[in-house]
């Protein structure tokens, strides 16, 4: 979760809708996921969350994340999966377990705990996320002094030692094409930022940007010169959690469409339809928006990270995504987040925001899909 911090904003830019020859390149997708074994991976591990609640079922489970080709799920006693369906279908389908201390639900209680609790009363940017490997929540600071902030989590009768506390150079700050990540101008806004993905929607045929400081009929252009395109039919939600994903969907006007056609890729360069892949910490993703061409590439470091931002509608909305390690600046919000397997490019989230230190957070896209009632077209 933030407070305070200034934002990066685009005004009125000069848009470089023409691409030099250095960065027309062609470049090849070095992590290729097999889709067969995320789709059994990804199955068994929602298995044990209620998608209501959003909390596991068994107290037993403490996470799932990628390694390096496996996926990986977390035990507080691996000794009760033996006999168990899932110890079945981890064994069969060449999955891992792994023990841990804590289960997925102290984490998320102690995430919500630091939100709720400590974070109101801190002065500087924060960002709380789940680092699944190492089975701890990460608080991540900028100005504010550590032993403040731990003292107020002992305060708040929070376990220190699951918590990791560590400090970043600078607060994560909005990324604020019709192309799967490329060129969106906010005509009604004046600024310029990244589509994601083309879909369809309760309106209609469509595509995805973010939500911060975006509203409801606002008008979108590829760029400041080009004709209106389509406007804002919709915002996400809050979910269950009271945080929502930074995402909205825009209707397309009659006459006009959008390409998921991810040009300057060797191989499958089609976003999949009717698809999207959960993220899970470790996992190998891509970013591509104005400013990442063809792509930014990275992992996700952590999971069910907290963030907010003021917005133009004058409130302060609270955010949940995930945290991922390739580059982004000011202009890349709305972009596409994907994963690469082998049936191509897999919509896995939209750009949120970014910071010094290839520091990137975005919005699920199981999330966007929930809310805003969409797929990939």
């Amino acid at each position: 979760m933030a407070t305070n911090g200034n934002r990066t904003e685009l005004i009125n830019p000069e848009l470089d809708n023409e691409l030099s020859e250095e960065t027309l390149k062609i470049i090849p997708i070095e992590d290729t996921l097999d889709y067969a074994l995320y789709e059994q991976a990804d199955k068994l591990s929602k298995s044990f969350i209620n998608q209501n609640t959003k909390k596991a079922i068994d107290d037993n489970y403490g996470g799932t994340y990628y390694d390096d080709g496996d996926f990986v799920f977390m035990f507080k006693d691996t000794s009760k999966v033996v006999a168990s369906q899932a110890q079945s279908i981890i064994k069969n389908a060449g999955l891992r377990m792994k023990g841990c201390i804590y289960s997925y639900n102290e984490l998320m209680e102690t995430m919500d705990s630091i939100s709720n609790k400590v974070v109101p009363k801190l002065n500087g940017f924060t960002c709380i996320g789940m680092d699944t490997p190492n089975n701890t929540v990460v608080v991540q600071y900028v100005e504010d002094d550590p032993t403040v902030i731990k003292q107020l989590c002992i305060e708040a009768d929070i376990k220190l030692e699951m918590v990791a506390f560590k400090k970043i150079s600078a607060p994560i700050l909005p990324t604020s094409t019709m192309y799967a990540g490329k060129t969106s101008y906010n005509s009604t806004r004046g600024s310029t930022s990244s589509a994601c993905v083309g879909v369809n929607g309760p309106g209609g045929a469509g595509f995805i940007i973010q939500g911060h400081d975006t509203l409801v009929g606002d008008s979108i252009k590829p760029s400041s010169s080009d004709s209106t395109v389509g406007s804002v039919y919709s915002r996400c939600q809050p979910m269950i959690t009271g945080r929502e994903a930074d995402a909205s969907y825009v209707l397309l006007n009659s006459g006009h469409n959008f390409s998921n056609i991810l040009d300057g890729i060797t191989s499958a360069n089609v976003m999949v339809p009717g698809r999207t892949f959960d993220v899970y910490v470790d996992l190998p993703v891509y970013m591509r928006a104005r400013h990442a061409y063809p792509f930014n590439s990275g992992k996700v470091t952590l999971e069910n990270v907290h963030y907010s931002w003021p917005d133009r509608d004058g409130n302060t909305h609270n955010y949940q995504g995930a945290q991922a390690n390739y580059s982004a600046q000011a202009g890349d919000s709305g972009g596409l987040v994907f994963v690469y397997t082998n049936l191509g490019p897999i919509w896995a989230g939209v750009q949120s925001g970014g910071g010094a230190g290839y520091l990137s957070v975005f919005a699920r896209a199981t999330d966007v899909v929930s809310s805003l009632n969409v797929s990939v077209n």
